[in-house]
Formats: C-alpha cells, sequence, structure tokens
C-alpha cells in the first residue's frame, strides 16, 4: 500500500539521519508511529536500509494491544495513505 520494502516496518530499533527527523513529521502517537515515519521518509525520498535484528520473546507481562485498536490504527492507515498522496501531487 505505501511500497516500503521491509520486512518489520514496526521495529522500533531505527537508526536515522538528523535531517530525516527534521523532515518528517509524526503525528501518529500510538501504534502506527514506526510506519508512519518510514512511509513519509521514503515518500520525501530518503532511502531505507533495512538490516536484520534479533527478537526475543516476551518473559515478563503481556502485549497492551487489544481488538479495540484496529479501528483506530485503520484511522491511521488511512489518513497517512491521504496525506502522502496530498504530498506527492504537489511534487
Amino acid at each position: 500500500m505505501f511500497d516500503v520494502q521491509v520486512r518489520d516496518i514496526d521495529c522500533a530499533f531505527k537508526l536515522l539521519k538528523r535531517d530525516v527527523l527534521g523532515a518528517v513529521r509524526i503525528e501518529s502517537d500510538r501504534f502506527f508511529v514506526n510506519t508512519e515515519l518510514l512511509v513519509k521518509a521514503r515518500a520525501k525520498g530518503y532511502r531505507i536500509k533495512e538490516t536484520g535484528v534479533d527478537h526475543f520473546p516476551r518473559i515478563y507481562d503481556r502485549s497492551k494491544v487489544s481488538l479495540r485498536e484496529i479501528p483506530r490504527t485503520l484511522r491511521e492507515v488511512i489518513r497517512i495513505w491521504k496525506s502522502v498522496r496530498r504530498q506527492s501531487a504537489h511534487v
């Protein structure tokens, strides 16, 4: 949907050049923030390089993500998609 070719878009471990953060306005405040960052950076022409990160099983506690997050996340997807389309229409 966003033409961002990464294996784990939600991995929160990222290294960025400082100018990327200055160029990308993050609006999400929940689970979509990682996707929004990559989508908007890609739309502005920044290259994305992915390298492997080891993931380990959760030992303590449980995920705080519930089914209630699905509609909110879908709204975020649509909002970001529209935002990126508007941006590319002005280029």
